[in-house]
């Protein structure tokens, strides 16, 4: 039995049936995404026939909204799940402006192992081993926080339970994955012109922008960066698009761990 048939299609808004690896997660990103229209805020807007570039695609979710909004629009969906990008694929086959990559993208071309969560796809990434200590506090932290657990975990008793409950949540696979940088993306496809950049990429952020080309930052006109460990890599981000001609804006979450960046080029643009 494929995984296809193993979980339930998911409905979208506008009645598009898509699939799906967690029903939790697709709430929460259709919620995101849809709802709260995360990606299209202070000034980040797209003119007719717009190029997209989402990546960290996840299954499409994203790509779908921006097609949905701007049926003409040419997406490049790029995610390095080989799990999850079967699902992008199958989600977004039916619309010939989609262009969708099976890879991670990084500083430099290569080949980099890839950590897989099935029950938690999002945070799927290129994870170091003190990273991967830091996700399980994080993920141990938010079960006790939430409200939806029973007090039994929070207790004593509770502990070997809760431990239990942590390893599920983050049973992982180690994939070896092809790593891309952008400027290769962007040449071997002759793309001119980037609309917006879109990257939700588990903490690579930084690096995927140093492997830029010059040439290649004046055809950007936007981004949109989901900032991981914000307390490091957001000064360096800010730092590096506003040398690069960008006004920035940069909204940081409650807990301050994660933060948004919402970036346009100071002169020209969309």
């Amino acid at each position: 039995m494929t995984r296809s048939t193993q979980v339930p299609l998911y409905r979208l808004p506008n009645g598009l049936s898509i699939q799906q690896a967690n029903p939790q997660e697709t709430s929460h990103l259709l919620k995101q995404i849809f709802a709260d229209n995360l990606y299209f805020q202070h000034g980040i807007s797209l003119a007719a026939n717009p190029l997209v570039i989402d990546g960290g695609a996840n299954i499409g979710l994203f790509t779908l909204f921006v097609l949905q909004q701007h049926p003409s629009a040419n997406v490049v969906a790029i995610e390095p799940a080989p799990r999850t990008f079967h699902l992008l694929q199958a989600n977004t086959s039916r619309f010939a402006t989609v262009t969708v990559h099976n890879c991670g993208l990084g500083r430099e071309d290569g080949t980099m192992p890839f950590t897989y969560f099935p029950n938690s796809t999002t945070a799927s990434g290129f994870h170091e081993p003190e990273n991967l200590q830091r996700l399980e506090k994080l993920v141990r932290s938010m079960i006790l926080q939430s409200t939806e657990i029973p007090d039994a975990l929070r207790r004593p008793e509770g502990q070997e339970l809760l431990d239990y409950v942590v390893e599920e949540r983050l049973k992982r696979q180690t994939v070896m994955v092809p790593v891309r940088n952008l400027s290769t993306l962007i040449g071997n496809a002759g793309i001119q012109r980037i609309h917006l950049l879109k990257l939700d990429i588990e903490g690579k952020e930084h690096d995927a922008l140093l492997g830029i080309q010059d040439e290649h930052w004046v055809r950007i006109d936007q981004l949109v960066i989901e900032v991981h460990d914000a307390a490091v890599t957001l000064p360096l981000l800010e730092a590096l698009l506003r040398e690069r001609d960008f006004n920035v804006i940069s909204v940081r979450d409650a807990g301050g761990r994660k933060a948004m960046i919402y970036a346009k080029r100071a002169t020209g643009g969309a």
